[in-house]
């Protein structure tokens, strides 16, 4: 009787320990693949996100840098654009690049930089931005 019972615990362990490890790897590869999709749907809204305001930030400080030559009522609208514009884009940038911008609009509004200065700054940063959408994200 004893052997009987023994037989049927081994019975029930053999069905039920294959069951068991396949609910239990299953479950887990199915978490893994969910864990790898949400990142990628956030790396791309991460990506569509800066693509947006970075290419806001650049069209109007580019408006900006080619209408610096006085600071008329326009030219402040303009100002408070491109700091607006800036803001959003530091939102979602790198640390790199939100400290290029931050540096960018330190100089864009005093009037000690000259046009040649700001423009030359303006296009290292405008660069950096395209490598940025440009480059793979992690």
């Amino acid at each position: 009787m004893a052997d009987n019972q023994v037989s049927t615990l081994a019975l029930v362990l053999i069905a039920v320990v294959p069951v068991l490890t396949g609910a239990t790897l299953t479950a887990g590869f199915g978490y893994v693949s969910q864990r790898r999709i949400d990142r990628r749907d956030h790396s791309r809204w991460l990506r569509e996100r800066r693509y947006d305001a970075y290419t806001e930030f650049v069209r109007t400080a580019t408006e900006y840098v080619f209408t610096r030559n006085g600071l008329s009522l326009g030219g402040k609208a303009q100002a408070s654009a491109v700091l607006a514009a800036a803001t959003r884009a530091q939102i979602v940038a790198t640390k790199e690049t939100s400290e290029a911008i931050g540096n960018f609009m330190h100089m864009f509004p005093r009037r000690e930089y000259s046009n040649k200065d700001i423009g030359d700054a303006f296009a290292t940063l405008r660069q950096q931005l395209l490598d940025e959408m440009v480059s793979p994200l992690a």
